[in-house]
C-alpha cells in the first residue's frame, strides 16, 4: 500500500525535522518521515513541511484528529495546520478536468475550535443537506 502525506504548515524556524515528529509522537501518531522545506539559495526553513505516514487511513485519522490542537514543546504555543499534500485530494486522486473546486472561509472563531468540531458539527450537516437538492 502506498504511503500518503500531509502538509504541514505555520511552522516556526526551530520546528526541524525531529521535532516535527517528536511532537507527533507526542500526541501519539508514529510518521513515516518528515521533510522540512527550505528556501532556495539561503537554505531558511520555508515555513512548511510534508509528513509521510504509512497509509491513507492513518494520514485521514491524524488529520482530522489533530487539526487545529496545541503542538507540544512550542513557545509561544502553536497548533497543528494540517492539510492533504496533493491539492486536497484524497488517496492522491484528483478531480476530472474542468470540475468545479470550492472553499469555504469560516472566521471569528476561538482558538480552541478545531477543524475536526466544525467538521462534525456543521459541515456534515450542511453538506447533507446540499446533496440532497
Amino acid at each position: 500500500m502506498p504511503s500518503i502525506s500531509l502538509w504541514m504548515g505555520d511552522l516556526e524556524p526551530y520546528m526541524d525535522e525531529p521535532f516535527i515528529q517528536q511532537a507527533l509522537a507526542a500526541v501519539g501518531e508514529t510518521v513515516v518521515s518528515v521533510r522540512l522545506i527550505r528556501q532556495k539559495g539561503t537554505n531558511v526553513p520555508a515555513g512548511y513541511c510534508f509528513v509521510e505516514f504509512s497509509s491513507e487511513q492513518q494520514a485521514t485519522t491524524a488529520l482530522s484528529r489533530l487539526s487545529g490542537i496545541p503542538i507540544p514543546g512550542t513557545q509561544p504555543m502553536k497548533r497543528f495546520r494540517l492539510n492533504w499534500a496533493n491539492s486536497g485530494a484524497v488517496g492522491g486522486a484528483s478531480a476530472p478536468p474542468g470540475a468545479p473546486e470550492f472553499s469555504i472561509f469560516v472566521g471569528d472563531l476561538t482558538p480552541d475550535v478545531t477543524d475536526y468540531q466544525l467538521h462534525v458539527s456543521c459541515w456534515l450537516c450542511c453538506y447533507c443537506c446540499c446533496c440532497a437538492c
